[in-house]
């Protein structure tokens, strides 16, 4: 695009620039020199002086260099095209609609840019002394990466996006200030702030750490990966809408959450905690707690779902307020034989001061190490401290246990126990008789003679293998051998 920069005095020109004036036209102006230098000297543009108030600033050399900002600034738009800018402010102010980076890179500090950052296509960094008031864009596959913060800080204004294929990244000295944060693409905040009315995820959100807070959401759509790990903090002010996929790990890393429709899964120290003071789980919504993992507070079923609970895992703190109470809700427990001694483990329970519990639900048991149990042991998997507990599960879904045991739950109004008893349909143990899960290997073999000895190990099948009620005989050697094969009992 031709420049009107014209110094003649002609009256023609007069005439043609009274013109442009009344339309209001903006002019592109360059940056001509690869070496850098200051914004405000004239010869470092192509047609003489610096970009007005209405102008375009376009930075498109494919050279590095370093753009001094030396006095406040206004202009009507920055662009950068090409090459490595690095866009010094030295603690001045510019005023302008976006910096918008197409390709090559960008690097703004030192001062405040009163307008937004536009990652399309290209690299912005926002280093640890400068702010953008009005938010920022990454599209086209571009990065913005933030040390500095983008939004007015303590007004929530401006917006902040990431479209599909590109990335946004806070580190430890970023934060976001912002009315809405919208995640298409990559968000990843390393130890970094986001302070918003509604962080909306559709995209891979990854929390290494930092703080998450705002009136609103995290709203974690379907098809969202999210990650929260190494002590992040998520502590928005209506708790998380887990739509999509959310995993929550890590000692100290703890999230609000207010409903689950996708997974959400705890484990390692990572805690999930109800907002107000409930957590529901929709129809198709599924919460996975394992070892390590928390779900503190109350747990309130309103829709069908899913809740599994694995062995380690803790909660929920407060108990089940009606669980199961309004549909058919689906429970499941994982429990290891081999790390449970004596079979008794407390997996949560229903405090008796704030409400009822009615079982109307599926239970899913999982046994690991199964071999460890034997007739006669219970599990205890709810208990209250007064008559509270009533109902029943709809449904019971247990593994067949061999050596002529199965599973069955007993209820009481004051517990709810699982129970190991005789019968079962495969009579014989398994060819995994060490239950280290390794099927017919020698040790197997070791193991069994050792027990038929007297001396059977914790994970042991038994020394009556065919549960015929003789203990060490050659029937049971000559099943073991059958079973070793491949036979059935």
């Amino acid at each position: 695009m031709a420049y009107f920069r014209s110094t003649s005095l002609a009256p023609l020109s007069v005439v043609i620039a009274c013109a442009l004036s009344a339309s209001a036209r903006a002019d592109l102006v360059r940056w001509i020199n690869p070496a850098g230098g200051s914004f405000g000297e004239g010869s470092n543009w192509e047609g003489g002086p610096p970009p007005l108030a209405s102008d375009t600033a376009v930075f498109d050399l494919p050279a590095t260099y370093t753009v001094t900002v030396d006095a406040n600034r206004t202009i009507a738009d920055l662009i950068v095209g090409a090459g490595a800018v690095a866009l010094e402010l030295s603690e001045t102010e510019l005023t302008t609609q976006t910096i918008t980076c197409t390709l090559g890179t960008v690097r703004v500090n030192n001062g405040v840019v009163h307008g937004r950052a536009n990652a399309n296509g290209g690299v912005i960094h926002v280093l640890a002394s400068a702010e953008f008031d009005r938010g920022g864009t990454a599209g086209n596959g571009g990065q913005l990466l933030l040390a500095g913060t983008l939004g007015k800080q303590g007004d929530g204004a401006g917006f902040v996006s990431v479209g599909a294929g590109s990335t946004l990244v806070v580190a430890s000295t970023g934060a976001i200030s912002s009315r809405s944060v919208t995640v298409n693409g990559t968000l990843r905040v390393e130890a970094g702030l986001i302070t918003a009315e509604l962080l909306m995820v559709g995209g891979s959100f990854v929390m290494d750490g930092g703080r998450v807070q705002g009136e609103l959401g995290p709203l974690l759509l379907p098809g969202s990966q999210t990650h929260f790990f190494n002590g992040a903090v998520i502590v928005p002010g209506t708790g998380t809408d887990a739509q999509g996929s959310l995993l929550i790990e890590g000692e100290g890393t703890t999230a609000a959450v207010a409903r689950v429709t996708g997974v959400m899964r705890l484990g390692g120290g990572g805690e999930a905690h109800p907002i107000s003071p409930e957590m529901s789980v929709a129809e198709q919504g599924r919460v996975e707690v394992g070892a390590g993992g928390m779900l503190s507070g109350r747990f309130y079923r309103m829709d069908q779902g899913v809740l599994r609970l694995e062995q380690g895992s803790v909660g929920p703190t407060g108990g089940f307020e009606s669980f199961g109470l309004y549909t058919n809700t689906a429970l499941e427990l994982v429990i290891d034989a081999a790390a449970s001694p004596r079979f008794v483990e407390r997996w949560f329970r229903a405090a008796a001061s704030a409400f009822e519990c009615e079982l109307a639900g599926s239970l899913t048991i999982e046994v690991l190490n199964g071999n460890a149990l034997r007739a006669g042991d219970t599990i205890t998997l709810l208990t209250a401290s007064s008559p509270v507990i009533s109902g029943g599960f709809s449904s019971l879904s247990a593994p067949q246990l061999p050596g002529g045991r199965a599973l069955q739950t007993s209820v009481t109004p004051t517990a709810v126990v699982l129970e190991v008893v005789a019968g079962g349909a495969n009579p014989c143990w398994t060819a995994d008789f060490n239950g280290d899960g390794n099927v017919g290997t020698d040790q197997d073999i070791e193991t069994f003679f050792a027990c038929i000895g007297g001396h059977c190990c914790a994970t042991c099948g038994d020394a009556d293998f065919n549960a015929d009620g003789d203990t060490a005989t050659d029937q049971d050697i000559e099943a073991f051998f059958r079973v070793l094969g491949g036979a059935a009992c």
